[in-house]
């Protein structure tokens, strides 16, 4: 095994949640990024279009080609002074080297170039985008656990207390009502607890724990951070925006390959 894939191996092994591993925020989405499969699929298709990106690139270099033709002659004669046939053999062998370079393709090569490198750039994108959809699920998901336990905090208190509580056996309507709030207590106990299990079964599946009720998570610190920020325009708050936003980014670097595309089908007709 490589050294490039043992080192993947063992950050997928520690990457991995275990039972009673107490994770915050930003190590879920780590681990989420290690076994949601449309992310690795866009990584992967940011790799292979990066090493078409190197492939034709080597179209701009020199072609060199080895030969080798060998050939076997054979021949027979007759020896004058024994009067019989001889047999003889010829082994002849053609060694050759041929450069070649292009020198003018109408910018065929160029344009191939371009295209490529934006069908990198759009690789890249997609990944962003992956990377946002996976980062906005986890951070839900990460929330959802995180207030499906406060729930179950606030039913064990009311639970608790109700148990604490000792109505009068004289007051047979009242011992009724207790008994139902105290079944009712019970009930959203239960039903809190359940709720638990469902979002850590769902946090589970996201960043790829086999064993998610073990999953302990950190508590968040939901102080918010004011800082002054200069308000921009509306024109250029939209322009941050679209800036920014991977599938507008992806949409406008279709629309360049698309033209150069156009131009690399004109340029054929050049000689």
């Amino acid at each position: 095994m490589s050294a490039r894939y043992l080192s993947l191996t063992l950050t997928l092994l520690f990457s991995l949640p275990s039972w009673g591993q107490k994770m915050n925020l930003a190590s879920c989405i780590q681990a989420a990024k290690f076994h949601h499969g449309a992310y690795l699929q866009a990584q992967n298709a940011r790799a292979l279009e990066s090493a078409k990106s190197d492939f034709v690139r080597r179209d701009y270099l020199p072609q060199a080609e080895v030969y080798a033709n060998p050939t076997l002659s054979m021949g027979r004669s007759l020896d004058p002074t024994t009067y019989q046939f001889a047999t003889r053999g010829f082994v002849n062998t053609i060694l050759g080297v041929s450069l070649s370079q292009t020198l003018y393709a109408g910018g065929r090569k160029n344009l191939a170039v371009e295209m490529q490198d934006l069908q990198e750039k759009m690789a890249e994108t997609q990944v962003e985008k992956n990377e946002a959809l996976l980062t906005v699920q986890v951070i839900q998901q990460y929330f959802q656990v995180l207030i499906a336990q406060a729930q179950v905090r606030h039913a064990e208190e009311q639970y608790q207390l109700l148990q604490k509580i000792s109505p009068s056996p004289d007051q047979p309507l009242e011992l009724l009502q207790f008994n139902a709030q105290l079944s009712n207590a019970e009930w959203a106990l239960t039903k809190a607890q359940q709720d638990l299990k469902i979002q850590k079964i769902s946090l589970g599946h996201l960043i790829g724990s086999s064993q998610p009720q073990g999953i302990l998570l950190e508590d968040y610190d939901m102080q918010p951070t004011l800082q002054d920020r200069a308000v921009a325009p509306d024109d250029r708050l939209f322009q941050q925006f679209y800036s920014w936003h991977p599938d507008y980014r992806h949409s406008q670097w279709k629309q360049k390959w698309q033209s150069l595309q156009l131009a690399d089908i004109r340029a054929s007709r050049l000689p």
